[in-house]
Parts: structure tokens; sequence; C-alpha cells
């Protein structure tokens, strides 16, 4: 009888940690659904209908996220706002297509196009970076500047070459690497349109 239960304990070990991950990946989708149909959710309701501690709350939301079954961002009011793929793909390639014209891309135009406020902007902007979906920096006047892949590898090219770089070095050769310069087919574009517009008027 001992040796039994000394051969079934591996099988109840093994069972108890697939059950309790079933229950976890089940209340995560339980979840998930909740905040699929509704766009705004208070942490302390979701905390309350599955009985746990905001934190908790928190945490759950964070690794959803980074598995990829949700997207949104946290507000300033203790509330979850659920943004859907193609809202967040929207803004990604709405900020590429402006940092391929014009590299810095203000985010009061972006707040405007997506009827936005500044701070929820930013709140996307860092979504989107942390699933790699952009990249670039944000600068103290409010505008960010849109850094494409080929820049970066440009940059992290630099660095395998030269092996030991100091931080001041690079953000002195970064003009080099990323082109903070408006296109010069984009502005003949802006010429050549002007120029249809005045003979047409």
């Amino acid at each position: 009888m001992k040796t039994l239960i000394i051969q079934l304990m591996p099988f109840t070990y093994v069972f108890s940690l697939f059950l309790y991950y079933w229950l976890i990946m089940y209340s995560c989708s339980i979840r998930d659904q909740q905040l699929h149909k509704q766009k705004c959710v208070p942490l302390e309701d979701l905390a309350a209908e599955f009985n746990l501690r905001t934190q908790e709350c928190i945490n759950r939301i964070a690794s959803l996220e980074s598995i990829g079954r949700l997207s949104g961002v946290m507000d300033d009011r203790g509330k979850y706002i659920y943004i859907s793929m193609e809202e967040m793909n929207a803004v990604a390639d709405y900020i590429k297509r402006q940092g391929r014209k014009q590299k810095c891309v203000p985010l009061e135009d972006l707040a405007a196009e997506f009827n936005l406020r500044t701070q929820e902007c930013i709140n996307r902007i860092a979504s989107l970076e942390s699933i790699g979906r952009l990249s670039g920096v944000m600068d103290d006047r409010e505008k960010y500047i849109y850094i494409s892949m080929e820049e970066m590898n440009a940059v992290a090219d630099y660095i395998k070459r030269q092996g030991r770089v100091s931080i001041s070095h690079l953000a002195s050769k970064s003009n080099q690497f990323i082109d903070l310069e408006p296109k010069v087919q984009d502005q003949l574009t802006g010429e050549i349109s002007g120029m249809e517009e005045i003979s047409v008027s």
C-alpha cells in the first residue's frame, strides 16, 4: 500500500498542477470575455467579481497582455480601458506613416486624429512598444520620434562593430543612423500637389 501511494504521488502532484493551471486559464478567459464586452472596467469591480485584490487583477491583466490575449491601458482613475487590436494597429500605422514623412509625430496631432487625450496616446504608444509594433523615443516637447527597424539595426550593427560604446559617443553618432529630415520624395509630392491646387484655382 505504501509503495502504491509513493507511486501515485507524482501523478497527483502533476494532476494538481494541471488543475491549478486550468483554473487560472479559465478565470483568465472569463475575465478576458468580460473585458471584451465592456470598454472600460473598474478594477474594484473586477476584483470583487473574482474575489481578488486590486494588485492581483493588475498582475493578471499584465500577464494576459504579455501573451497577447488582451490589449488596453490602465487609466489614472483605476479603470482598465480595453483597446481592440484594430484600434492599436490604426495608431501604429498612423505613427509609422507620419514618422516616415516628418520623423517627429506631435502627440496633439495623434490625439486629434483618434479623439484621445494626450496621456492615452502615451499609454497606447507604450503598449505598442511593449509588444514590438513600434520603436521610437518620446522627447520633452511631447513629440514621438519614430525609429524604423532599419535604423535600429544600423545602430545595433555599429555597436557590434565598435564593441564597447559609451552612451555619449552613441548620441553624437546618432544622426548618422537616424534620419530626422523629411524625405525629399515627400517634399516633392507636397510641392506637386500644391502646384496642382494653384493651377486648378
